[in-house]
């Protein structure tokens, strides 16, 4: 009872609360994601792509070429290994790592 107690008056203070095995596995989860290698302009791209635009539409979004776009998405599908073995959806995957991260 003592520990939840602590706990709300921390919160109530604007603290945040996490128990340390939550924050244990978070940073295990991010430890060695793909991710981590794209360039911010591949973030930026990749994240249009999980809210679904086309190349055309992140082009538009960016100011860039949809060439641009086309080499960008392929330098990500690269990074993040989504080779076209076996996936039906290379964007999809791409997107879902982006989420996970």
């Amino acid at each position: 009872m003592e520990t939840i107690l602590l706990a709300l008056q921390q919160v109530r203070a604007g603290q945040t609360v996490l128990d340390r095995s939550i924050v244990d596995t978070l940073v295990r989860r991010h430890e060695g994601l793909l991710i981590d290698d794209l360039t911010i302009r591949e973030l930026g791209v990749l994240e249009f792509l999980t809210h679904g635009l086309s190349n055309r539409g992140i082009a538009a979004e960016l100011s860039l070429s949809v060439k641009d776009i086309e080499r960008y998405i392929t330098t990500i599908f690269r990074k993040l290994k989504l080779d076209n073995g076996g996936r039906p959806d290379r964007r999809v995957s791409a997107a879902l790592a982006f989420q996970r991260a």
